[in-house]
């Protein structure tokens, strides 16, 4: 018996598993060539259908003797019997790996950019190829399932050899073969046609079948919210029940990581963690965060240098009020991993450096020769009299409106004008001095206009994040890839709240619209309740202090429902592609605390920033009940401005 082709096998079968119906499954495809089959069974049992990436790992110069496979988890399964019997060459098998690896992002960066990926936890799946010979790429998916907590595996192929049915049915719930044979190699040679699939069909089909699955769901039940949320959440305990979400993220060049408070240990932990995924397995040139530019640079230096007590340098590192942001028990731990990997750097995106960028110049100025020298040397006597704070300046400005202003534009042309061979600075420092120079320029006009309120500082504040990342990229860089840490109200695309009524912008809506939202990763973090680190007032002690349960009604309320029916503390919302009918573009309140916080006001909703979730983030990472960051205490300056909206973000 031969198959006319794969439209047919996937009829044939689909009629043999129509029983299946009712434990409603998830139909999986191996693509390119189990995908035309899966759809035909998917659309007999009215099931949602999604696809399991997994390449075959040939035998060097042996493109049909498979000798193992990898999936998305890419982590490659080899027979080890095969390499060792036919004396294979490992460091060729490990490029190939390499490759199949590198093939597996880009058909995932292809496949998910028009289908987001159907929730597996707790579900039961039908795995399906177009047939079955040495059942390589069917063991790899397997592993790879069997981490994804599902309730059964069925496994359902038109054909099988008889020894690649009996390895895979030690492996799964149930096999389901139309035909099993002793005399059975090549599948291609059980079908009239067998010609290849294409990727373009590949997304065809799914597309297609998307589409008629949320046509019946909206037509014959509609999902509440409620509905929505547990549809979409992916439970873990563990980081590395992340990859991926990891994976996906790497895809992009910019991946931002947000936060709901300056004072979360949960939200540092796990930043701190996807980072050194970020770093050590994809790629990642740096870490930039919501800090002040020079401080920042002393950890770099720390990390090229080696570091050998992280704490202490951190400790030393960070004057600025609140120094618990970045001087916290959560930072050496990364700041030490980075050391010993030699991978990765630390920089600051912030604005507020008025005077330690001016002090950073002025040490470096005698390397930039006499002439430049004494030009800048001129240029910031106009700062000295305000004794390095800024309060001062900003309320000076008030009797002499034009302020520094033409001394600093002046200083920062000279700056921008020197070049490698114009001085005895390395590139690292040029880069550094000219990044100072914008500090200043940039903090100057930020205290200006603090003083007559509105959102002009606040978005000041952001475009000069997004123009830092922008010189960082460049500095280090076609291929270089960042890691950004700021909090939600940063990161959240502003687009998806009321801040674009408002007039205010930020980082992660900016850097969409710069780099184009396929190079941009957003991933948002919430809780319910716990406990926070903050002060009472700009520049009060640092206090451990409670964090009330969300309102009723907010975003966080409902992902504490969902959290509980899940019987997880922790969950993880993939929001691409979410369809614009989805509840969860609805808008409502998403909490957003600063470093100045007072507990009492939560239930006027002074700390909620009305929001359209699936618009404001690509992702979404929620903890249930959360604990307050520690930190390691350290001196400070007063007398800086807080921020302005919302309260110290």
């Amino acid at each position: 018996m031969k198959f006319e082709n794969r439209k047919q096998a996937g009829h044939l079968l689909a009629e043999k598993l129509a029983g299946y119906a009712s434990i409603n499954p998830v139909i999986l495809a191996l693509p390119r060539g189990g995908v035309p089959l899966a759809h035909e069974i998917a659309e007999k049992l009215q099931a949602p259908m999604d696809i399991c990436l997994v390449k075959k790992i040939p035998a060097p110069g042996h493109e049909e003797f498979a000798i193992g496979a990898v999936a998305e988890d890419e982590r490659p399964h080899l027979n080890e019997s095969y390499i060792e019997k036919y004396r294979l060459n490992r460091e060729k098998i490990a490029e190939i790996i390499t490759g199949r690896i590198s093939e597996i992002r880009a058909k995932a960066k292809m496949y998910r950019g028009k289908v987001q990926k159907v929730p597996l936890k707790g579900k039961a799946v039908i795995v399906v190829d177009d047939g079955l010979a040495t059942g390589a790429s069917m063991k790899a998916a397997l592993k790879w399932l069997r981490t994804q907590e599902v309730k059964k595996i069925i496994v359902a192929v038109p054909i099988a050899s008889t020894e690649g049915a009996e390895e895979i049915e030690a492996l799964c719930d149930e096999f389901v073969s139309l035909i099993t044979s002793d005399d059975m190699w090549a599948v291609g040679l059980w079908y009239e046609d067998f010609s290849q699939v294409s990727d373009a069909e590949v997304m065809h089909l799914l597309e297609q079948r998307k589409i008629k699955q949320e046509k019946n769901m909206s037509s014959e039940n509609p999902r509440s919210l409620d509905e929505e949320i547990l549809f979409h959440a992916q439970p873990f305990k563990k980081p590395s029940e992340l990859d991926e979400m990891i994976a996906e993220m790497a895809n992009h060049r910019i991946v931002m990581l947000g936060e709901a408070t300056h004072g979360t240990k949960e939200y540092y932990q796990l930043r701190r963690e996807i980072t050194q995924r970020l770093i050590r397995d994809y790629g990642f040139s740096f870490v930039a965060v919501e800090g002040d530019w020079p401080d920042c640079r002393k950890l770099t230096d720390l990390i090229n240098g080696g570091a050998s007590n992280a704490r202490e340098s951190v400790k030393r590192s960070f004057h600025r009020w609140p120094t618990w942001m970045w001087a916290n028990e959560e930072i050496p731990p990364l700041v030490e991993w980075m050391a010993k990997e030699k991978k990765g750097a630390f920089f600051g995106l912030d604005v507020y450096s008025l005077f330690e960028s001016l002090e950073a110049i002025k040490e470096m100025a005698p390397q930039f020769g006499p002439y430049v020298e004494k030009k800048l040397n001129e240029a910031y006597e106009c700062f000295l009299e305000f004794e390095e704070n800024e309060l001062k300046y900003a309320e000076s400005l008030l009797k002499i409106p034009a302020g520094c202003k033409q001394e600093v534009i002046s200083s920062l042309r000279e700056i921008l004008r020197v070049r490698l061979d114009h001085s005895s600075l390395s590139p690292e420092n040029l880069f550094d001095v000219q990044q100072n120079a914008l500090v200043i320029s940039n903090a100057e006009k930020y205290y200006r206009t603090m003083l007559h309120g509105g959102n002009d500082s606040w978005n000041i504040r952001d475009r000069h994040m997004l123009e830092t990342l922008e010189r960082l990229l460049h500095f280090h860089g076609a291929k270089s890839k960042a890691i950004v840490w700021a909090h939600n109200t940063h990161v959240g695309d502003y687009h998806a709240t009321d801040m674009l009524q408002d007039g205010s912008i930020n980082i992660g809506g900016l850097a969409r619209e710069a780099f184009g939202i396929e190079n941009v990763y957003l991933l948002g973090f919430g809780s319910y309740r716990g406990e926070v680190t903050a002060g009472a007032a700009w520049g009060a002690d640092v206090e451990t202090m409670p964090l009330p349960e969300a309102k009723s009604g907010s975003w966080e309320e409902y992902f504490h429902k969902a959290s509980g029916v899940l019987q997880s503390e922790k969950f993880y919302l993939d929001l691409r592609q979410i369809e614009k009918g989805s509840p969860l573009y609805k808008k409502l309140g998403h909490r957003a605390v600063g470093v100045v916080y007072n507990p009492r006001l939560e239930k006027f909703g002074s700390n909620y920033v009305p929001t359209k979730i699936a618009e404001r983030y690509d992702g979404f990472i929620f903890v249930d009940v959360t604990n307050a960051l520690q930190p390691i205490p350290s001196t400070f300056v007063t007398g800086e401005f807080p921020e302005t909206y919302p309260s110290g973000q």
